[in-house]
């Protein structure tokens, strides 16, 4: 019986034997078909393959492919059917495909290298096509353009660009509904910004449109402006801007009691990119004194003291103000003929400082004469980029007066008084100096007994444990400087908390929820060492569930931030949950994902 038994659980054990799946990688593009300057999102999955190395691939010219993370993401998922268990880990790249033309493009093969293989994936052919702006915008759901001032400028100067975009204001069923457009209906993901991505100052307004009917529609004008600065000789683009538009169609109640978008139509708007010449002053009539400031500028220098010593410096100090001002340069003194035949100085280049919107220069002179003296004219170049041409400043002599020295200097010299035989050496006095120390021998020689007690005991402990907390805090410090992401992770649950409590000392509760759910993309964010606001409901289920979050804590998640996406469509309705409930929530999670993400 006992061998009938063993031989049972045999065959079950045998029939148990884990079928790992073939190893393969395999490109995928979530769409095929696209506009140019639309970014899509393509994976690079490699199956039981082991740890990757990044990607190599030949892109085709007019296709730009940015990955989103230097690792990929890692998942594990077991299953036994019928007594088999089979297993499968992946590990996905996930990256960023855009195209600047129309046209039809391979992409791939891509390959990799993983446990000293190579692997190979698949292709795609990807089609990039426009569709057509031309209709008026009192037609259109959404339009927009750039506008650039000025076109042409010079190296080092700025100019202003304004990225305008229309969105038809949201009516369903005759009723206006209140959306924030550029967060709730821009697609931000699918959408390039150009220049526009970060820095740019938000406004917007309303104006009315008329149709080719001649109805009227409303439009939400939002402005999106940036001051640029050039700095590269040649032809600069301001765009091209790809925006991608998810437009409302319908509503429905969504989980928190409130309205949210069912339906949306898909929207595009296109804008091409506007050239900027930037230009360098000419080289004729060009000074040796210049030193590439193009702009508006005055010139002047000081000096302090006026009346000084022979051997004491001058602080002289040179002050260039107008704009720009970042990266001037101030005078070459080597190349001020008469300041060198008067005075010495180091010469190095004058390094400068920004103070009160000005550049500053500091340099000590030292006089070679004594008597009168003066610091002579010196001069700077810059180009006047409004009249397009070279001008010199010069400054204003500086007089100053140079008396004798006073000072005897003081000396200490070894005293030839001391016996050689002895092997000593004794200092005399002679001139200022240092003054004499009275030592004891009897007292530095004297034998002091030491007695343990208690109180000598936590004083000789002390030290060592003084310094070990100063070791901990200097390698922590240090750490939390040179590793950004462990710093980010360390601070994630702190920095999350304080964000709660700044959503709940909202008024409305709508704003409350917002900020509830930004607290808590903005901690998983930190901890997974993602970039900020790129967090959407989908990705956070992608990292949370390769890390053995708990599945049923993983539904409430993200069906909490789906919920909150929903809830941007939201009219003004009561919302059924309190958001004080839902922070107790968040708190509770984010226990869970600390541990899941050590």
């Amino acid at each position: 019986m006992k061998r009938l038994v063993l031989s049972s659980w045999l065959l079950l054990i045998l029939a148990g034997v884990a079928n790992a799946q073939s190893a393969g990688v395999q490109l995928h593009v979530v769409s095929t078909t696209f506009e140019p300057g639309e970014i899509v999102l393509a994976q690079l999955i490699c199956t039981n393959t082991g740890q990757p190395s990044l990607p190599e691939a030949a892109i085709p010219t007019g296709l730009t492919l940015e990955l989103s993370g230097s690792s990929p993401l890692m998942s594990s998922q077991t299953s036994i059917i019928n007594g088999r268990t089979s297993s499968k880990t992946t590990y996905t790249y996930n990256m960023k495909l855009s195209a600047a033309s129309e046209g039809t493009y391979t992409l791939g093969p891509m390959s990799v290298q993983a446990d000293g293989q190579s692997h190979v994936s698949n292709s795609v052919v990807i089609t990039v096509k426009a569709t057509s702006t031309t209709q008026p915008q009192g037609d259109s759901f959404a339009w927009g353009h750039i506008n650039v001032q000025p076109t042409s400028l010079y190296a080092s100067q700025s100019f202003t660009a304004t990225l305008t975009l229309g969105i038809r204001r949201v009516v369903i069923n005759g009723r206006a509904v209140d959306i924030d457009m550029l967060r709730s209906v821009v697609d931000q993901r699918s959408s390039q910004f150009s220049l526009f991505v970060s820095g740019s100052q938000l406004s917007s307004t309303q104006k009315k449109l008329a149709d080719s009917t001649g109805q009227m529609h409303m439009y939400e004008i939002i402005r999106l402006t940036k001051e640029i600065r050039a700095d590269d000789v040649g032809e600069m683009l301001v765009g091209p801007v790809f925006i991608k538009i998810n437009y409302p169609t319908s509503l429905r109640r969504g989980f928190f009691g409130r309205q949210e978008i069912a339906s949306t139509r898909r929207e595009s708007v296109r804008i091409e990119a506007v050239p900027v010449k930037v230009k360098m002053p000419p080289q004729e009539g060009r000074p040796d004194s210049f030193s590439g400031a193009i702009g508006r500028y005055a010139f002047s220098v000081s000096a302090k003291p006026l009346r000084i010593e022979q051997g004491q410096p001058v602080t002289m100090t040179l002050k260039i103000s107008g704009s720009p001002i970042e990266g001037v340069a101030g005078p070459s003194l080597a190349d001020q003929p008469e300041l060198l035949s008067r005075f010495e100085f180091t010469s190095d280049e004058l390094v400068g400082d920004i103070e009160r919107g000005a550049m500053v220069f500091r340099r000590a002179i030292f006089p070679k004469q004594v008597g009168e003296q003066t610091v002579p004219p010196l001069t700077w170049t810059y180009f006047d980029a409004t009249s397009e041409s070279y001008r010199t400043l010069t400054s204003q002599p500086i007089s100053i007066v140079v008396d004798p020295s006073t000072s005897k200097g003081q000396v200490i010299a070894l005293s030839p008084e001391a016996a050689a035989d002895d092997q000593q050496t004794s200092l005399t006095l002679l001139t200022g100096g240092i003054s004499p120390n009275y030592i004891d021998a009897d007292d530095v020689l004297a034998d002091r007994t030491i007695s343990f007690t208690p109180t000598l005991g936590i004083s000789l402990a002390f030290p060592p444990l003084l310094w070990l907390v100063i070791a901990f805090t200097t390698n922590r410090v240090r750490r939390m400087r040179g590793d950004l992401g462990w710093a980010r992770r360390q601070k994630a649950q702190r920095q999350a908390n304080i964000a709660i409590r700044a959503a709940l000392g909202q008024k409305e509760s709508s704003l409350q929820i917002q900020g509830l759910a930004e607290a808590l993309t903005g901690f998983l964010s930190d901890r997974i060492n993602l970039p900020p606001g790129t967090l959407t409901p989908e990705d956070v289920r992608t990292h949370l569930v390769s890390r053995g979050l708990d599945e049923r804590q993983l539904h409430d998640i993200t069906a909490f931030l789906e919920q909150c996406d929903g809830a941007r469509y939201a009219m003004s309705e009561s919302n059924a949950h309190s958001p004080k409930q839902l922070a107790a929530s968040l708190r509770e999670w984010m226990t869970q994902i600390e541990r899941v993400t050590r």
